[in-house]
């Protein structure tokens, strides 16, 4: 195997000429991992061809980081005719042997195309025992439109899987189909009220708004927080006094998520006092937002000012907000290397060092009676302890100490480490620092990463606070941007 992955790596380069060698490596070769890398080069001409035998090798052949990634595949397929290749297409979405990451990225490239002849195709894919699965094909059948699938929607609406209730509530909402958003907003269940929410966004402002400020003081932190997002969605002026309203929450992560959807769409900064935004307030006579770009500036501003004017606290300079909190820490052996900054953070010298003075800082300044717990990733994922911690003075300084003996290890299993994170049902918020792409672990493909933290944040609106440490890592500011939370590049 290694002589035939070192031939196809010599081959690569000269893929036009070598194109007869690198197919038969890749048709034929014992070894899967030389079939995958042999592919990758192939990949332009296999799709100028678009024939059955292409799709049919790369269908089988595909490996992630030796063929390439995820959202390689996505779109190689999204590009290929795939409507005269449903048999093929059927056969492997029904394998249970089939790859799950090659079947929900075959879905994903399907809804980029027409619908002609693959809506039974993903209708199939309802029933599948994956949830993932389950959701891109929803997904699938919400892009193309029409109601063929209508009758699927009551079984899932009852689905174990909140995210797939949820999307199921949404599609039937789109259709016309099943509760009305009235009756949603009633429900017991917090995801129901939560799609409710959602819907809200797309009312006329003035019908909407009182609903939403009902769903805003909700038992369920998701449910407050789809408020908040759909609040803004609507950018009436008649929000922002419904938002200075609950700056006093009693809930600090969403007394913040408050002040900051204000701040977003004001452009203001008048801190967490409701009495001074409505003072503010109660100068506006013919008040009207600013733009995003208006905004995004008047904030980069403010964040430049305040970083000449004080020294770096709390976990790399955000505020560490919430009773129920989820470190999440990078580990790997890349977190060894020097770092010319270190000394600033509190550190010794390395990235590691940096990371354990800030988190030990955040541990110190935690008040008592806080939950928390710390996830470690390296080769894989682990915890700290095996439930939440509560914080006093005895906790405070088993973390400490657990925290300054960390080693690294090789590896960034961050799937392994945030899949933890997310099983614990009480965690609001997620405080996650890396210095580089996720490697090993169930999955390390971004994309693939990316979309299952969706699935698991969709019904728990937790804000992911995300630290790239020493360069830009674009999952960690994907992550951030998709759950509000904010993202500090630390260089």
């Amino acid at each position: 195997p290694g002589i035939a992955r070192h031939a196809v790596k010599a081959l690569a380069p000269f893929a036009a000429v070598a194109e007869k060698e690198l197919l038969a490596l890749a048709r034929g070769h014992q070894d899967q991992i030389a079939r995958a890398q042999a592919l990758r080069p192939l990949l332009p001409a296999l799709q100028q061809r678009a024939n059955k035998s292409s799709l049919k090798l790369v269908l089988d052949q595909f490996l992630l980081r030796h063929s390439g990634s995820s959202s390689d595949l996505e779109e190689w397929l999204a590009a290929f005719p795939l409507q005269p290749y449903r048999g093929e297409l059927r056969t492997r979405l029904r394998d249970s042997g089939y790859p799950l990451f090659r079947k929900r990225v075959l879905l994903q490239a399907m809804a980029r195309q027409a619908a002609d002849g693959l809506h039974n195709l993903a209708q199939e894919a309802l029933s599948a025992d994956d949830d993932a699965l389950v959701l891109a094909a929803l997904g699938a059948l919400a892009k193309w439109g029409g109601d063929r699938h209508a009758k699927s929607l009551d079984r899932l609406s009852r689905h174990a899987d909140p995210g797939i209730r949820l999307a199921a509530l949404r599609e039937g909402l789109r259709l016309g189909r099943g509760r009305a958003v009235t009756e949603l907003a009633a429900s017991a269940d917090p995801v129901a009220r939560q799609a409710a929410a959602i819907a809200y966004a797309e009312k006329p402002a003035a019908a909407a708004l009182p609903h939403l400020n009902d769903l805003l003081g909700d038992a369920a932190a998701a449910v407050r927080h789809q408020a908040l997002f759909s609040l803004a969605a609507l950018r009436d002026p008649q929000v922002v006094p419904l938002l200075i309203g609950h700056l006093d929450h009693a809930a600090s992560v969403t007394a913040d998520r408050v002040l900051g959807t204000l701040e977003g769409l004001t452009g203001e900064s008048f801190g967490p006092s409701a009495r001074v935004w409505q003072r503010w307030w109660q100068d506006q006579t013919d008040f009207q937002f600013p733009s995003p770009a208006e905004v995004k500036q008047r904030q980069q501003q403010r964040a430049r000012s305040q970083a000449e004017a004080q020294t770096v606290a709390g976990f790399w300079g955000m505020p560490v907000i919430g009773e129920r909190i989820a470190f999440v820490l990078d580990t790997s052996d890349s977190m060894k290397a020097r770092y010319r900054a270190a000394s600033r953070y509190g550190g010794q010298g390395t990235r590691l060092s940096a990371a354990q003075a800030q988190l030990v800082q955040a541990l110190r300044d935690l008040p008592d009676g806080t939950a928390f717990n710390i996830y470690l990733f390296d080769r894989q994922g682990w915890a700290w302890r095996d439930t939440l911690a509560t914080m006093d003075s005895k906790v405070r300084a088993e973390a400490v100490a657990f925290v300054m003996a960390l080693q690294t290890r090789f590896g960034t299993a961050l799937y392994d480490a945030l899949e933890l994170a997310f099983a614990a049902p009480e965690i609001e918020a997620v405080y996650l620092l890396s210095d580089g792409a996720p490697y090993l672990g169930k999955i390390d493909d971004p994309a693939l990463i990316r979309a299952d933290v969706a699935q698991w944040n969709a019904t728990r609106q937790l804000p992911l606070h995300c630290v790239s440490l020493g360069g830009r890592v674009p999952l960690l500011q994907q992550l951030a941007k998709d759950s509000g939370g904010e993202f500090r590049l630390v260089k």
